[in-house]
C-alpha cells in the first residue's frame, strides 16, 4: 500500500480486502480524515498498525483480520450502532500464528489463525466492572439461602403458634423418629448427604468435603466460561465467520430451540429429585417438635442440597451458552456437568465398600 494513499483526503470508504497486499500499513493512512469505512482484511500486511489510525475519528468500521499484524493502537471505542459486533475486527483470538495473541482492547470481534471468530464482549460482563459469572453465582446462592432462612423461620413460628399448649408424649417421640426416617428416605440411602442429618462429626466432615469438591469442580466450568479470548486454555468455541466478501460477521452456531429443550428436560430429570428433597428437608426443619440442634441439621442438609443443585444448573446454562457450538455439544456438556452431581452417591458407595458398618452407624437421629 503506497504512502500516497494519504493524498485521498476526501475518501470515505476504503476496501482493499482479499487483494494479497504485502508490507506494512503506511502511517499516511491517518490523513484520511473523512474515512468511515476501512477494510484491510485477508491480505499479508505485517508489523504494527500505525498510531495515526487513532486520528480517524469518523470511523464506523475497521476490519484487520487475516493479516500478520503484531500490534493495534489503543483506539477509542468505535460506534457499534451500525455494524454491531462487526465494527472492529482483528486477529486477537486463539490459536494464533504468533507466540502471543494480538491485544486489542476495543475490538468487537476476535478472529484466530483458523479464520474463526468470536465476539469479544461475549466472554465477560463488560458493562458491569467487577462483576463476573462467579460473582453472580455467589449472589444467587446467597439470595436463595437468605430466602430459605426467612421461609423456614416463618414456618417454624407458624407451627409453634399452632401447636402451643400441646404436650410431648411417648407416641409423639415415636412419630418424630418415624418422621425422620421417612424424610431421610427421600434423599436416597446411597448418598453421602444423608450424613448431614446425623450428629456424627466424621459424617458431617465426609458430607462437607463432598459438597466442597462438587462446588470446586463446577467452579472450573465457570472460569472457562469467562476467560478472555487471548487465553490459550479457554474452552470457548469460535463459532463466527467474517468472510472476505462481506462486511458483516455471521454466527455459525448450530444451537437451536430443540437443543435447549432437550437441555431443560435433562436438567429437570436429573436435578428435580435433589431440589424437591432439599426443600422437604428444610420444611421438615420447621417442625416445632424437633430440638434446635435437630432443626439446624435438617435445615443445613436441605439448604446444601438445594444450593448445589441450583449452582449446577446455573453453571451448566452459562457454560453451554458460551462453549457449545451445536445441539450435540450442548447435550454432551450437560451430561458431563450432571455427572459431577453424582459424586455424592459415588463417595457413599466407596465408603460403604470400605466399611459398611461405619456408614450404617452414621445414620443417627438423636
Amino acid at each position: 500500500l503506497s504512502e500516497s494513499i494519504g493524498n485521498l483526503t476526501f475518501m470515505k470508504e476504503l476496501d482493499l480486502s482479499d487483494n494479497d497486499m504485502k508490507g506494512s500499513i503506511p502511517k499516511e493512512i491517518g490523513l484520511l480524515s473523512n474515512l468511515t469505512y476501512l477494510r484491510l482484511s485477508y491480505n499479508a500486511f505485517t508489523g504494527a498498525v500505525p498510531e495515526s489510525l487513532r486520528e480517524l475519528t469518523k470511523l464506523q468500521l475497521v476490519h484487520l483480520q487475516s493479516n500478520r499484524i503484531t500490534e493495534v493502537p489503543n483506539m477509542l471505542r468505535l460506534d457499534e450502532s451500525i455494524y454491531n459486533t462487526s465494527t472492529f475486527v482483528a486477529d486477537c483470538g486463539v490459536p494464533t500464528a504468533f507466540n502471543e495473541a494480538l491485544q486489542c482492547e476495543h475490538c468487537t470481534m476476535c478472529c484466530n489463525a483458523n479464520e474463526d471468530c468470536y465476539p469479544q464482549e461475549g466472554t465477560q460482563i463488560a458493562e458491569h466492572p467487577g462483576l463476573s459469572y462467579g460473582t453472580i453465582g455467589i449472589l444467587l446462592i446467597a439470595s436463595f439461602a437468605a430466602f430459605c432462612c426467612i421461609v423456614a423461620l416463618s414456618l417454624y413460628l407458624f407451627n409453634k403458634r399452632k401447636n402451643r399448649g400441646n404436650v410431648v408424649t411417648m407416641s409423639t417421640e415415636i412419630r418424630i423418629e418415624e418422621d425422620d426416617k421417612d424424610a431421610l428416605s427421600r434423599i436416597g440411602e446411597a448418598s453421602v448427604y444423608n450424613f448431614f442429618v446425623t450428629n456424627k462429626v466424621l459424617g458431617w466432615l465426609a458430607a462437607s468435603v463432598t459438597l466442597a469438591i462438587q462446588v470446586w469442580i463446577l467452579a472450573f466450568f465457570l472460569i472457562a466460561s469467562e476467560a478472555n479470548l487471548q487465553d490459550d486454555e479457554i474452552d470457548i468455541q469460535f463459532t463466527w465467520k467474517c468472510p472476505p466478501d462481506s462486511d458483516v460477521c455471521k454466527e455459525g452456531d448450530g444451537l437451536t430451540k430443540t437443543g435447549w429443550f432437550i437441555f431443560s428436560m435433562l436438567m429437570i430429570a436429573f436435578l428435580a429429585t435433589d431440589m424437591i428433597s432439599g426443600c422437604k428437608f428444610m420444611y421438615h426443619s420447621s417442625k416445632v417438635r424437633h430440638t434446635l440442634v435437630s432443626r439446624i441439621r435438617w435445615f443445613v442438609a436441605g439448604l446444601c442440597m438445594c444450593s448445589v443443585t441450583i449452582f449446577s444448573f446455573y453453571v451448566s446454562t452459562v457454560y453451554n451458552q458460551i462453549v457449545s457450538k451445536n445441539n450435540a455439544d450442548l447435550i454432551v456438556n450437560s451430561v458431563i456437568i450432571l455427572f459431577v452431581m453424582e459424586i455424592d452417591e459415588r463417595v457413599f458407595s466407596a465408603l460403604a465398600a470400605l466399611n459398611g458398618k461405619w456408614t450404617a452407624s452414621h445414620v443417627d437421629y438423636s
